[in-house]
Formats: structure tokens, C-alpha cells, sequence
């Protein structure tokens, strides 16, 4: 047999040693890729695992808010620590962090303390001084172009033919937007010092003076049933009426209720003829009701600012800010209506009848923001966390989610904007949004802010997207109990609250 030949056999060899090398290579492959969704997956894990810290921070918001609803039923305004601890394990502790909803650094901000969007005239709008005519007008073209708006935050996307609002519109100067999601919180308290002193700009954002979320139970405030005037009159409702009210109402207000359509007002009216001296309005306002579902359109007068209280009939600036001085020493017993607004001779008896149906004195409706962080004792830095944002309905024993907004990336967006340079010519004639520093549209990073409010959407699926909850319907998430964590899709999206 003859000897093979070097040629041949540096062939087989290199031969060999492809097959080797290809089998290393997926071996390699095989190992990197393994890897991968191991670190994929751990990564993975890790974002559900604050996501679940943040829903929880909510729901322990909600909880304390609920361990203190009997106060709030009395005008009382809540008090939450600013950190929260919701966890601890081993060398890793779960924290939650109230950051502020406002120009003024308020870590919790009562919903009812606004002006009711569904009630806003142009009028009303003007009155705050906070809002011009203009604007006024495109922001009632918005509400009035499409089905209800569940969240203000839907007046950026136009509809009816009106032009949506800016983010500076409606979130204000978004430095400060960014500076109240610092982890710094001397950036924070410098920015909300700045508000305080009056050294910002002066505007008020949208945000934080219109709510699509207003609404109180029908209940004193010692949190028992109001009495109905709507029902059957028989001789127990009488007297039970007369019990409540003084001798002798069941009388006038049993007549009022058979002229035409009553109201509140009207039967205030009838009622308040034996009873001149408002010290004793307090039984009525505090103590009757019309139906039996929450009474909805009522601005705070002991929690709304100043611009609020102005868009109230007859209400001056002169008059928002003395009530804005003397609210603050009032005590318990003057809280139970606006019934002190007379007492104190702020308002005329006359005046202070006319917002019977348009002012209260309490909020059980109140708006928090929080950024959850999972923190380990040997890492350096903290890790990235998430802010959610929500409005916590305490007008049950049970406090609802009446809205969840995932509000991770938003301080991002607003550096972008910031940032970013103006457009030339040739791009302002194809965008609107030339100049995002100076006009705070949109433009290219719209999809990241991602405002849509899918409430606006006729066909929308309301068991899937809708981000709030009517008044008197279903709890959307019950305290204490599971809340699942929804998908994430893009920043600043309005979560469904299940």
C-alpha cells in the first residue's frame, strides 16, 4: 500500500481542524446566547419586581389614606410620611419616595380642591386670572369635541377642531417637572421655594387647576347617610326631617319639593327662610341630599388656591385670598359646610346660598406620585425605580384606584425637550413644533410622552383601557389585596385601574 501523501494529509488536517473550530464557534454561540436570556430574564425579572414595589406604594398610600378617612369626612387633610419602607429582606429593602404633583411641592393634592372640568364655563375660566381667554375657549372646544374626558390629561390631543395643549400648558415649566423626579431633594425644595416666593413665571399649569375627578359621598361628616328629600314623604320622613332640621321644615321643604324641578339650591332657599342665621346652615348642608349617588362638581374651598376659588360666583381675588388666610385656624365644627363663609362675614348670607351646589369643604378624593427603588446594602448608587401616579378614591370604608398612570420617564422626556435644539426653516415648515425649548410641543418624541387618553375613543374596550372609574361603580383595586401589574406601554401612559 503506498504511503499517503503530504498534501493529502495537510488536507485532512485542515479538514479536522474546521470541523473542530465550526464546533467551538457553536459551542460559543450556544453559550452566548444562553447567557443572554439568562441575563434577559434576570433583567426582566428585576424591572416586574420594582414595578410590583411601585404598585405596592400605592396601595400603602391608599391604606394610610383610608386609616384616616374619618378626618377627611370632617375636612380634615390627610398627613403620609414622605418615605415609605415596603420591604426588607436580607441586604435588600424596598422604598417608596412621595415626590411633589405641583409648582408649590405638594406631595399630596386634592382632587376636589380643583375646578370640575364637566362644570367649566368661559366665564368661570377667565375668573382664575390664571387662564386667558384663548386658551379658555380651545380648552372647552377640547372638552366638548368628543365623549368625556376620564383625565384632564387628554386636552393634549386635539379634538373638535381645537388645537391639545402643550406640555408646558399642561404640566407648567418642565424644568420643574424634571427637578420634582430628581433624586436630589435640595433640587426639589429649591424648586418648590422658587414657586412659593413667586419667583417662577406666574403661569398656573392646566394640570394642576381643572380635574375630570370630582365627586363626594352623600354622607355628614360623622359619616353616617345624609337624609334623602327625594323619597316618599310619610310621617316618619317628616319627623325625621324636623328632628334633623328644626321644627317645622318638614313643611317647607316638603312644598318646595313639589314646585317644579327642586334643587339643592332651591329647597336651601325654601329652607333657609325660618333659619336667616347661617350658624345654623350647618345642619342643612351638612345634613341633606338629593338621590342617592355621590354629589359631583364641588370645588374645596378649604384645600383650592386661590385661582380655583375665583371661577366660584362671586368670588374676587381680594375674597380667594382672605379665604385662603383665615381657612387655615378654623376649627372642626366650621368645617362641616361653607355655611363659615357667612359666619365670618367673608360672604353675604346671599352669597354664600348661591354656592350651595358648587363648594364644599372637604376632599376624599386625593392625587399622589411616588417612585419606587429596590436598594442592596453592597451596591453603590441607586437603582433605577419607577413613578406611578394615582388618585385614590376614599369616599368608601374601601379605597379605590381611580386612576393609575405610569409615570416612569417622564423627567427624561422633559430633559429631552429641553434639550433639544431648535429646527431650522425647512422643518418648521413641516412641523409644528419647531422649537420644542421654547413652545414644549411634542414633535418627534410624542409617541414617548404617549398623553392619549383612550377614553376619548368611542370603540375603545373599557374593561381593557379605561383609566378611571365613574362615580358609585365597581372598586377598580380594593386595599389591602393583589394588585397585577400591567404592561408597560411607553411613558407617561394612563394605566387601566383594575
Amino acid at each position: 500500500m503506498s504511503a499517503t501523501s503530504p498534501s493529502r494529509r495537510g488536507l485532512v488536517l485542515f479538514a479536522v481542524l474546521v470541523i473542530v473550530g465550526s464546533a467551538v464557534l457553536v459551542a460559543t454561540t450556544v453559550v452566548f446566547l444562553v447567557g443572554g436570556e439568562v441575563a434577559g430574564g434576570a433583567n426582566e425579572r428585576e424591572v416586574l419586581r420594582v414595578r410590583a414595589a411601585g404598585l405596592s406604594a400605592v396601595q400603602a398610600v391608599a391604606a394610610r389614606l383610608a386609616s384616616q378617612r374619618s378626618s377627611l369626612l370632617e375636612g380634615g387633610t390627610p398627613l403620609i410620611d414622605g418615605e415609605l419602607v415596603l420591604w426588607e429582606s436580607g441586604d435588600e429593602t424596598a422604598t417608596a419616595r412621595l415626590v411633589p404633583l405641583d409648582a408649590a411641592g405638594a406631595t399630596l393634592v386634592a382632587e376636589n380642591a380643583k375646578i370640575p372640568l364637566t362644570g367649566a364655563s368661559l366665564e368661570s375660566l377667565v375668573a382664575t386670572g390664571a387662564i386667558d381667554e384663548s386658551l379658555a375657549g380651545r380648552l372647552l372646544a377640547l372638552r366638548d369635541g368628543g365623549p368625556k374626558l376620564g383625565s384632564v390629561d387628554a386636552l393634549a390631543q386635539a379634538r373638535g377642531g381645537a388645537d391639545g395643549l402643550t406640555p408646558v400648558e399642561l404640566f407648567g415649566p418642565l424644568d420643574r417637572l424634571a427637578a420634582s423626579l430628581s433624586v436630589d431633594p435640595r433640587e426639589r425644595r429649591d424648586q418648590a421655594l422658587e414657586a412659593r416666593v413667586g419667583t417662577g413665571d406666574g403661569t398656573v399649569p392646566v394640570r394642576d387647576l381643572l380635574t375630570a375627578l370630582s365627586y363626594e359621598p352623600p354622607l355628614r361628616a360623622d359619616g353616617s347617610p345624609r337624609l334623602r328629600l327625594d323619597v316618599e314623604w310619610t310621617d316618619d320622613h317628616r319627623g325625621g326631617v324636623d328632628a334633623a332640621l328644626g321644627s317645622g321644615s318638614s313643611v317647607a321643604l316638603e312644598a318646595a319639593m313639589k314646585e317644579g324641578e327642586p334643587t339643592l339650591g332651591s329647597l336651601f332657599a325654601a329652607w333657609r327662610v325660618k333659619h336667616a342665621e347661617p350658624k345654623e346652615w350647618h345642619a342643612f348642608l351638612d345634613g341633606v341630599t338629593l338621590g342617592d349617588g355621590p354629589v359631583e362638581g364641588r370645588i374645596d374651598v378649604m384645600r383650592a388656591s386661590a385661582e380655583a376659588l375665583r371661577a366660584l360666583p362671586g368670588i374676587t381675588r381680594e375674597i380667594a385670598e382672605r379665604i385662603v388666610r383665615e381657612r387655615e385656624g378654623l376649627p372642626s365644627d366650621a368645617r362641616r359646610s361653607i355655611a363659615w363663609l357667612a359666619e365670618r362675614s367673608i360672604l353675604t348670607p346671599d352669597e354664600c346660598a348661591a354656592l350651595v351646589e358648587r363648594a364644599t369643604t372637604r376632599s376624599v378624593l386625593w392625587r399622589v406620585r411616588v417612585v419606587a427603588t429596590i436598594t442592596r446594602a453592597k451596591e453603590i448608587g441607586p437603582r433605577p425605580g419607577v413613578v406611578f401616579e394615582a388618585v385614590i378614591d376614599c369616599s368608601e370604608a374601601r379605597p379605590r384606584i381611580a386612576a393609575l398612570r405610569d409615570f416612569t420617564g417622564i423627567d427624561t422626556v422633559a430633559a429631552m425637550l429641553l434639550s433639544a435644539p431648535p429646527r431650522d426653516a425647512s422643518e418648521e415648515a413641516t412641523s409644528p413644533s419647531a422649537d420644542a425649548n421654547e413652545s414644549g410641543d411634542l414633535g418627534d418624541i410624542e409617541r414617548l410622552l404617549d398623553l392619549d387618553e383612550t377614553a376619548d375613543d368611542a370603540e375603545m374596550d373599557v374593561e381593557e383601557e379605561s383609566s378611571t372609574v365613574e362615580p358609585g361603580g365597581s372598586p377598580a383595586v380594593d386595599v389591602p389585596g393583589a394588585m397585577p401589574v400591567p404592561a408597560r406601554r411607553g411613558a407617561g401612559r394612563w394605566r387601566p385601574a383594575r
